[in-house]
């Protein structure tokens, strides 16, 4: 980082070097919609880059000033804001989900449309049966919070606004270098999600009730994050 507290580096992995990133251009289903998303954690960074292959990745690295951004965390508005920021954007397959998602989202998503930059987790494909399963009802935000920890999918910046991108500097770029342990290791943990979320399947087949707060009981009641303890309270 540099010495200047509000001038943070930036990595973007991708297929190519990514010079100057365009505002409006971008898939409107990803995470946070349609703009550049970024983390400020290099070797995630090169992950993601490589799920391209590794014939012509690249991790484009960025400075920003992000001194006077409207720099939204929705780790501090808590699991349930997150969830609804992501399904408001990518949605969700099931029928059964659908059926709670319109009502959920109307509840637990903040506003991010004045947002110059979004700060939050990633949600790639193979964690999106995490969310189904918090939609559909089958596992609690307390276990969602926990299943995306256990996977290290890693924070990302997401460049919203025209004032965020006109902030934005390249730097330089390198090609990331394969670890085959890191592939090991984000493999075993996704094994371990896929396992636990069978296992629960199971469990409600035998009639297991899911405790709060599942998506149900969120949509039932209404509920508010604590942000100095970190736990959701009921209103």
């Amino acid at each position: 980082m540099s010495a200047d507290q509000n001038i943070i580096d930036l990595y973007h992995g991708s297929d190519h070097i990514v010079e100057l990133p365009t505002f409006g251009i971008g898939k409107p289903d990803n995470d946070y919609g349609s703009g550049f998303y970024t983390t400020r954690i290099i070797h995630r960074a090169s992950e993601w880059a490589l799920l391209y292959g590794t014939k012509a990745t690249r991790v484009s690295h960025y400075q920003i000033d992000i001194s006077d951004l409207n720099v939204i965390e929705l780790d501090s508005y808590g699991t349930m804001a997150w969830v609804a920021e992501v399904i408001s954007n990518r949605g969700v397959t099931s029928a059964i989900a659908r059926e709670f998602s319109g009502e959920f989202v109307d509840r637990y998503k903040i506003n991010t449309s004045d947002a110059d930059l979004i700060v939050g987790y990633r949600a790639d494909d193979s964690y999106g049966d995490v969310i189904e399963a918090f939609m559909s009802g089958e596992i609690t935000v307390e276990e969602v919070q926990r299943l995306f920890y256990r996977g290290e999918l890693g924070e990302q910046y997401f460049l919203k606004s025209k004032k965020a991108f006109a902030r934005i500097k390249f730097i330089d770029a390198f090609t990331p270098e394969p670890s085959e342990q890191t592939g090991i290791e984000i493999s075993a943990a996704r094994k371990e999600v896929l396992h636990f979320l069978q296992q629960r399947r199971l469990q409600i087949a035998k009639r297991y009730q899911v405790p709060e707060i599942s998506v149900i009981d969120a949509n039932t009641n209404t509920y508010s994050y604590n942000r100095e303890l970190g736990y959701y309270e009921r209103r």
